[in-house]
């Protein structure tokens, strides 16, 4: 597997950014493009029967979430072309029942999704709203950046706790492309449950001899009792 389309939803705020030049970092290196997506929170749509009396107040309301978000998705676009000539950056407004499933959406057609942890650290339900969608919705390996406000560099020793499970098989073949560009990857399996569910040294050794043919170097597994 190749990286070729790297997604990152990020704001304007200093932890947005800060993830929106590691995305392009990786984007880069990998020789991928990146997308950028910005999405603002916009007002809910009156109902009931008041709905009409309030048209006028949902439309400034939603002209100025729109404004606020178009200066904030201006900076991110700026950001970007400093960061990966060729980025593109899209604003998307959408009311918050939207968010999750319009997020899976816009991660399906990319092979890595970069987003932010599910915190409400900024007081927005944005970030919790993305990372639900494209979780449990989009089917694609996803990289959650911690809060940081200045880039960081990452991912040159790459640590894997490891499960005999579906769900880590496909985590770390998908994650392939990145633990190829590692320095040193190791794997901890803690509270092995056997050989017999791929638990074991022998099962950790093959999965350690499948990845070094796709370029990883790895470090001896780990395997510690519970």
């Amino acid at each position: 597997m190749t990286l070729k389309t790297i997604s990152a939803f990020v704001d304007a705020g200093p932890d947005g950014l800060a993830r929106l030049e590691m995305a392009a970092k990786l984007a880069s290196t990998h020789e991928a493009a990146l997308q950028a997506h910005v999405l603002v929170l916009a007002p809910n749509l009156p109902s009931g029967m008041g709905a009409a009396a309030l048209a006028d107040a949902y439309a400034e309301a939603a002209a100025a979430a729109h404004e606020a978000g178009s200066a904030a998705t201006s900076k991110v676009r700026s950001a970007a072309d400093k960061a990966l000539s060729g980025s593109r950056v899209r604003q998307f407004d959408l009311q918050r029942e939207q968010m999750a499933a319009a997020a899976a959406v816009l991660a399906q057609a990319s092979d890595l999704v970069v987003l932010a942890q599910p915190e409400q650290q900024d007081h927005s339900p944005i970030d919790s709203e993305v990372f639900a969608g494209v979780l449990m919705r989009s089917g694609r390996p996803c990289l959650m950046a911690p809060r940081w406000e200045q880039p960081h560099a990452w991912g040159e020793r790459i640590l894997v706790a490891w499960k005999g499970t579906p769900e880590s098989a496909r985590a770390v073949q998908a994650a392939i492309p990145l633990l190829r560009t590692a320095k040193l990857v190791r794997f901890v399996l803690a509270d092995p449950r056997g050989e017999a569910l791929g638990e074991g040294p022998h099962a950790l050794a093959a999965l350690a001899e499948h990845l070094s043919r796709h370029g990883v170097r790895m470090d001896q597994p780990s395997i510690r009792a519970a």
